[in-house]
């Protein structure tokens, strides 16, 4: 049996698994778990131009840093408005199932209980969440791609906040006014925003207000738990969102996305879905790689062949957008 991302060579041609499998591959097997890489001979150079590729293979935040990353470490929202974020909620480790792969770990911790808080603010207690984006606002039409682990419950203390773990873009935080983009994929494990399930958000704004002209998003009412590969594909007339290469929500709108975005990550309590209790709760949510390319519409095993091709050309971080 194979987990999810080995890699193998089968009748002259190489293989990654999808997911968890048992078989080896079949000919013409294009929805099947194996995803095909070419022949054992193939090596196309992947183009460079136009392209945002991390495999997040760093040992420290310092090196995270220095590599285009921002690491927030200012308090305020989402969430609590005075809630903290902290560039120590990230750490690295290697991967149990890929053998020399290293994940980016993100984690968010709260012992704030929902009496404590009074106006958004908590009154009591800390909360230490956790975001990193990119330095510079030059991501907008393309494929937007993130392989991510989610999870269901903490790995410390009592479950049931409202917990969001995401994977967005956004220009600088205006509110209700342009100049203003965003768009996400947010699961929130434990419901929130009038859902009691698990659920996964996928959203474009067109200014940061919630009506439904300005805020078109689509619930997608499952647990996620474990790997998924999430993509967004963006052009002029549209936006599309994936997960595991099952289209989820297609849009045309004023809510487009008009302007130049931050890639961005987070992990943060929704302040109104706290739960009753003054214990520490601790979520973590994992990423292996993120990847963007400028102005073209791929797949996500077409994102997926690209990922392995720069991992076998020793490219473990690319940062190339215009």
């Amino acid at each position: 049996m194979y987990t999810a991302g080995a890699n193998i060579s089968y009748q002259g041609r190489n293989f990654t698994a999808k997911w968890w499998v048992d078989r080896a591959p079949q000919s013409q097997d294009t929805w099947g778990g194996w995803l095909d890489l070419g022949t054992c001979n193939q090596s196309t150079p992947v183009a460079t131009e136009g392209l945002l590729f991390d495999d997040f293979s760093y040992s420290n935040t310092a090196q995270l840093a220095n590599n285009g990353w921002l690491l927030r470490s200012w308090d305020g929202g989402p969430g609590l408005s005075n809630g903290q974020w902290s560039p120590n909620n990230i750490s690295f480790l290697s991967d149990a199932a890929l053998p020399g792969n290293t994940l980016m770990r993100l984690k968010a911790s709260s012992n704030i209980s929902a009496d404590q808080v009074v106006g958004n603010r908590g009154n009591g207690g800390q909360s230490s969440q956790v975001e990193l984006m990119t330095t510079e606002a030059r991501y907008q039409n393309g494929t937007w791609a993130a392989r991510m682990y989610f999870t269901d419950a903490p790995v410390q203390g009592p479950d049931g906040d409202s917990v969001v773990q995401t994977f967005f873009g956004i220009t600088r935080y205006i509110e209700g006014a342009e100049p203003y983009s965003e768009i996400d994929f947010e699961y929130l494990p434990n419901g929130g925003w009038g859902i009691a399930a698990p659920t996964m958000w996928s959203g474009t704004y067109a200014i940061a207000a919630y009506d439904p002209e300005n805020h078109v998003a689509v619930a997608t009412q499952q647990s996620f738990a474990g790997w998924h590969t999430l993509v967004m594909n963006v052009q002029n007339d549209e936006i599309r969102f994936y997960i595991d290469g099952r289209l989820v929500q297609s849009y045309r709108g004023k809510a487009q996305p008009d302007h130049p975005m931050y890639l961005s990550f987070q992990l943060w309590f929704n302040s109104s879905g706290l739960i009753q209790s003054n214990e520490l709760r601790e979520y973590q949510e994992d990423i292996d790689w993120v990847y963007h390319r400028q102005d073209q519409q791929l797949s996500t095993s077409e994102v997926e062949v690209q990922v392995q091709q720069l991992r076998q050309q020793g490219l473990a971080a690319v940062k190339n957008i215009r």
